[in-house]
């Protein structure tokens, strides 16, 4: 038998050359002091930061419940501000941005017990 292997071109991510944002960066580090008196201190970032092109505001609907609209009203408020500072920023310059940094594990699936009498109920239901 014969294995034929074929080598696709790698595909380049399409980048959006009308995107407003594209180049600006959230970046997440720590400020380090300098190594003698008088030094400046320097920004030591994490090898991956968060695009600016990326933040995208969420859609709020009126039968949204009240607490989640609100936190992604907050978070829509907080992507705007972010724009509208990136936008005003020179080539090479940086800022500091008071963000909180939360390092977080998702939550596992949980698993359900599946109920044998339900289920034939819901097919019975569905393909009858």
């Amino acid at each position: 038998m014969a294995v034929i292997s074929v080598n696709s071109p790698r595909r380049n991510p399409i980048i959006n050359d009308n995107d407003e944002y594209q180049g600006l960066w959230l970046n997440v580090g720590i400020m380090q002091s300098g190594v003698e008196e008088g030094d400046e201190p320097s920004f030591v970032r994490l090898p991956r930061g968060v695009a600016v092109s990326d933040l995208k505001s969420r859609k709020i609907y009126d039968n949204m419940d009240p607490d989640f609209a609100a936190s992604a009203n907050l978070m829509n408020q907080l992507i705007t501000e972010i724009q509208k500072k990136a936008l005003t920023l020179g080539e090479g310059e940086s800022i500091p941005v008071n963000l909180s940094v939360q390092l977080y594990r998702r939550q596992e699936e949980s698993v359900q017990a599946a109920t044998p009498a339900a289920n034939e109920d819901l097919a019975t239901a569905l393909f009858a």
